[in-house]
């Protein structure tokens, strides 16, 4: 049994609530034992899983939503027929197959779901010549975020906040409790629910998961017994298949095998991973963008002070180190000096997927808070796991700055440096903040414990050599990849020594567009091999579109909110003592046991 069922059977068996919330994962496919070794049917929805196999011993289980008004599931007790045939005589409105056809508008079901629920025993025995055992009727609810919406309760439809009440009051009564009746609400989102119904203390909250790791071998297996034409590329092994697949629901999966079935073709990697992509962000509203990493530290030129600990940190967390593992990394700089890929290069080297943490405020009244809690949630099934957050001061403002939201922000970002800095994360859930002003972003996640490790990337004239020769390299790549061959006829250093003065101060995306200009000369004049003579030329035409003071304003900023002497380029320490009136401490010892210790 899954965990999250084996949760919701001791609580009712422990009698702790009535009413029960199932939220994430509430629309996928349920990998049991007992249906993975029935390869002729699919595998039991959420809802199917509990009105046919939880509730097997209930004699009515009542399913109900806005599009299908109320249904009903049979299962090993009663059949469906049955189950509408009961529900009849005890709201004494019908009996019979008839019964089925019931209302659709919450107005007209909740009333007859509640009189079910709190039917009386001197009732049942008038209704059905005896009485029901404790425990006989369940109710599943779907699509409960439209029954009970999320929200300011006075700027509801009345229509709204009678179904809210009424829910609520189901929480609470003791009839439902005393008769052993259940109530079960499914939602993607919790967080979309109302608070009066969600936040009562009665009401147990159940997270479905999206599926582990054995749980995604065993659908693996049962799909290839399912659909013999079913095959993977040569290269790829089940065992391949089922990390790529981390992250995506059961019916995902299917989706991708069904896709590669009907295409008679095997099942490739990159399949996967762009089917997983539109899964995640689809699963997110567009709010998380998956980013597969493929860059590595070979393709950064320089930075080595940067690269360093970051490979220090991509090895922790590849090999589970907790404690090695920072809390938050802050990436600091002027603009094109390689920030955003560092978070993809870590990505790549400790073998963890990567999402995009795009703007989650919204226009709509509770919307914005609804959004992160579903983003949180993703980002937690989807651990171990890295989260980039592209320019942070954007996002991460200081608190009270241009603030006119009913304190909505200030609520956002407590919940989030409650989530990202949460000790239970560390190691699994790993944050890159990325920020050209450190100085706008709020003084709470920039401390050690929210950002353990601020790192300046800035540009540096010993580095540029290599920075040219991996731009180079990269072209050349882009290029084959289209079909082109680039060649180059001089690297980084003769470049260096002929144009140092030019190129003093350049930044790496400066370097790519100037590089950039001298292959697309060099196409033009039907050459697949770039010279020195392209180059020059490229200098000749190329233009800095940058305003001087402000870039060095960024660089100063970022030395400042550095939080390693370690980290700081050997060109910019003079300038870190200048602006700050220190210089990195010297410890001198000539005990070996000291030093050891």
């Amino acid at each position: 049994m899954h965990a999250w069922m084996d949760e919701f059977t001791q609580n009712v068996c422990a009698g702790t609530a009535h009413t029960f919330v199932f939220h994430l994962n509430v629309n996928d496919l349920i990998a049991t034992k007992e249906a993975l070794e029935d390869t002729g049917n699919p595998l039991p929805s959420v809802r199917r899983l509990l009105a046919q196999t939880l509730f097997e011993e209930r004699s009515l289980v009542i399913l109900y939503n806005r599009s299908e008004g109320i249904t009903f599931r049979g299962n090993k007790t009663k059949s469906g027929e049955e189950m509408a045939e009961l529900f009849g005589k005890l709201t004494s409105k019908c009996s019979g197959p008839d019964c089925r056809s019931s209302p659709k508008d919450p107005q007209a079901a909740l009333p007859l779901i509640e009189r079910v629920l709190t039917v009386s025993d001197k009732e049942q025995k008038d209704l059905l010549g005896d009485e029901l055992p404790i425990g006989s009727i369940a109710v599943i609810i779907d699509y409960a975020e439209t029954i009970i919406p999320s929200g300011s309760i006075t700027s509801m439809s009345e229509s709204d906040r009678t179904n809210i009440v009424t829910i609520a009051r189901w929480t609470q009564n003791p009839e439902i409790d005393r008769l052993g009746n259940l109530v079960c609400l499914l939602a993607t989102n919790e967080s979309e629910l109302n608070t009066v119904v969600r936040g009562a203390p009665d009401v147990v909250s159940i997270k479905v998961p999206l599926p582990g790791k054995e749980d995604r071998a065993a659908f693996l297996q049962y799909l290839q017994k399912r659909f013999p034409a079913f095959a993977l590329e040569p290269y790829l092994t089940d065992d391949m298949v089922v990390h790529a697949c981390s992250g995506m629901s059961l019916r995902n999966i299917e989706d991708v095998v069904r896709l590669s079935v009907r295409e008679l073709k095997p099942l490739s990697l990159s399949e996967i991973y762009a089917h997983k992509k539109k899964a995640i962000e689809r699963m997110s509203g567009g709010l998380l963008r998956f980013v597969r990493p493929s860059s590595k530290f070979d393709d950064v030129g320089g930075l080595t002070q940067a690269k360093m600990e970051l490979l220090a940190v991509a090895s922790a967390l590849r090999e589970g180190d907790v404690i090695g593992s920072p809390e938050g990394v802050l990436l600091m700089g002027p603009p094109g000096t390689g920030k955003t890929i560092l978070a993809e290069v870590v990505a790549t080297e400790a073998e963890l997927p990567m999402v995009d943490m795009v703007t989650i405020r919204d226009m709509w009244v509770g919307s914005s808070e609804q959004r992160l809690e579903l983003v949180l949630s993703i980002i937690d099934e989807l651990a171990p796991i890295i989260v980039r957050r592209d320019e942070a001061e954007a996002e991460d403002s200081k608190r009270g700055v241009q603030e006119n939201d009913s304190g909505v922000g200030s609520r956002m970002k407590k919940r989030e440096l409650e989530f990202f800095s949460d000790p239970k994360r560390r190691g699994r859930v790993l944050i890159f903040r990325i920020s050209n002003r450190p100085d706008m972003m709020d003084a709470a996640i920039l401390r050690p414990g929210r950002s353990d490790l601020r790192i300046p990337i800035l540009p540096s004239e010993e580095d540029l050599h290599a920075v040219i020769d991996c731009l180079m390299a990269t072209l050349s790549k882009q290029a084959q990849m289209n079909g082109k061959e680039l060649l180059w006829n001089h690297g980084g250093k003769a470049v260096v020594e002929k144009h140092q003065a030019y190129l003093k101060g350049f930044t790496g995306a400066e370097v790519r567009g100037l590089l950039a200009r001298a292959a697309m000369l060099a196409s033009r004049a039907h050459v697949n091999a770039v010279s020195m003579m392209h180059i020059d030329q490229a200098i000749r035409e190329f233009i800095r579109s940058r305003d001087e003071d402000e870039f060095q304003a960024m660089i100063d900023i970022a030395l400042k909110f550095t939080s390693l002497h370690a980290l700081i380029p050997d060109q910019w320490k003079p300038r870190y003592a200048e602006l700050t009136g220190t210089n990195p401490p010297v410890i001198i010892t000539q005990d070996p046991e000291a030093i050891a210790n």
